[in-house]
């Protein structure tokens, strides 16, 4: 099966100037993500899940190894979609992506009316911004991405706002957009600290200190790899526990 996303021996330094006072922060990551599939990489916060996924959207550069995407466009969504929302109105703010392919006005509502009844927010195109809950805005950023038509979606904590019933809503929203593709290329790489997440995934990586340490295909090799974060989760508890 071809890959959307592959990295191999990837190392991505911070601070120094890439010299020797640098400090690596991912360490020989070797992650692919295949076409057709919602593959999470799941890691205590700070171990380095979005260092990787800024150097994947291309907003860190690395200093050692070969990253490749195969598809295109690619997309991303971020844990606070506050941080991306700029205009007043449902509509607008998913339009907004399309600005500059010079379509025409009914191409765009049509684009603007499917993006939003992927992610179940049909009907809503005129509604303000500001009365969306939570869930809806995070909804309402998806939308933003899958409007331009995206083969890949980078997925950085985009449920770490939201509560139980919004984390897995939007969990399967995104699992739907998936195995729904007609094509069957739409793929996801979606970053989370949240193991119960799993369970919606088609493979997983166990990132830790910048590196990965377990690898899932299975749902068995998933709940190996569950227990695995658990216990290093107890570990650094322990630590911190005078």
């Amino acid at each position: 099966m071809m890959e959307a996303l592959s990295a191999r021996g990837l190392w991505v330094s911070r601070g120094g100037n890439g010299g020797a006072a640098s400090k690596a922060v991912l360490k020989n990551v070797n992650l692919s993500v295949r076409r057709g599939h919602l593959h999470m990489l799941l890691g205590r916060n700070g171990s380095g899940k979005s260092t990787f996924m800024e150097t994947v959207a291309g907003l860190l550069p690395y200093q050692n190894g070969e990253l490749e995407i195969e598809v295109s466009p690619t997309r991303m969504v971020s844990q606070n979609p506050d941080h991306s929302i700029i205009l007043p109105t449902v509509g607008a703010e998913v339009a907004f992506g399309l600005w500059d392919q010079a379509l025409d006005p009914d191409d765009v509502r049509e684009r603007v009316r499917r993006a939003l009844s992927q992610v179940n927010l049909g009907g809503l195109s005129e509604k303000a911004i500001g009365t969306l809950s939570g869930g809806q805005k995070q909804r309402l950023a998806l939308a933003g991405a899958l409007v331009e038509s995206p083969k890949l979606l980078l997925l950085d904590e985009i449920t770490s706002f939201l509560d139980a019933e919004n984390q897995f809503g939007v969990l399967r929203t995104v699992k739907a957009l998936i195995d729904g593709d007609p094509t069957g290329d739409l793929s996801a790489l979606w970053v989370t600290h949240r193991s119960e997440e799993l369970q919606y995934a088609s493979s997983a990586s166990l990132m830790e200190n910048g590196e990965i340490v377990g690898v899932a295909q299975s749902q068995a090799e998933m709940d190996s790899l569950v227990r695995q974060f658990e216990e290093i989760c107890e570990g650094q508890r322990r630590l911190m526990t005078p």
